[in-house]
């Protein structure tokens, strides 16, 4: 009976992941043609000396080089206010830049955030080495859940809410998908694991019955 129920939900829930399934062809048409381009770009120098807009004032020139794209080798400079606060790139640093195109017609690069690709990679490797050398087999199905779990995510909530889907319906078809795939990968296929799913179940569902009440109260 338990795993009728459970066989029941993953079923329904399957079917509706089907149906909404959004279709993408937005995402190819929505990027705006004013948005430039982000590419990777390498700081070469840093030096202070006077501001091009008023040469009694001292900058902080930040010249970097484009170090992909269309523009790989490209030079440019960052100018920063000598005393300012913030984002402020220091000489070797991987920063990402914006290509754009002036009212002249030639490309030029503004600023856009760090490179932290690579830092993040070594802290994801780092994760991934300790979930599964303190969790073991348990530990794989954990990090296998999780990966299934942001792909569900990135690849059918957000672009099935961003077309326009009843967001709550979407959030719970996920959520149970997540659930299913995330429980039984790290815990195996057991009666405790059927248990732990169809109490996720519930709780779920008062989650969504409770948000669908209140949004309709609070119009």
């Amino acid at each position: 009976m338990l795993w009728s129920v459970i066989g029941l939900l993953v079923g329904v829930t399957i079917i509706a992941m089907i149906v909404m399934w959004p279709s993408h062809d937005r995402f190819a048409s929505d990027v705006s043609p004013t948005v430039g381009e982000t590419v990777h770009a390498e700081v070469t120098s840093v030096e202070f000396t006077g501001c091009s807009f008023d040469t009694t004032m001292t900058c902080r020139v930040v010249t970097a080089k484009v170090t992909e794209g269309d523009g790989a080798g490209d030079l440019f400079i960052i100018e920063q206010s000598a005393d300012g606060v913030g984002k402020r790139p220091d000489q070797g640093d991987e920063i990402l830049v914006q290509a754009y195109e002036t009212v002249e017609g030639t490309l030029a690069y503004s600023f856009y955030d760090y490179e932290r690709s690579s830092s993040l990679l070594w802290l994801t490797a780092i994760f991934v080495g300790a979930v599964i050398l303190l969790g073991r087999w348990r530990g794989v199905g954990a990090i296998a859940g999780l990966v299934a779990s942001v792909l569900i995510i990135v690849v059918f909530m957000i672009p099935a809410i961003l077309e326009g889907q009843n967001a709550i319906v979407v959030a719970l078809v996920a959520g149970v998908f997540i659930a299913v795939i995330a429980l039984f990968l790290a815990h195996g296929l057991n009666v405790a694991t059927a248990v732990a799913l169809l109490a996720s179940f519930a709780a779920m569902a008062l989650t969504v019955a409770l948000a669908y009440i209140f949004v309709r109260l609070a119009n």
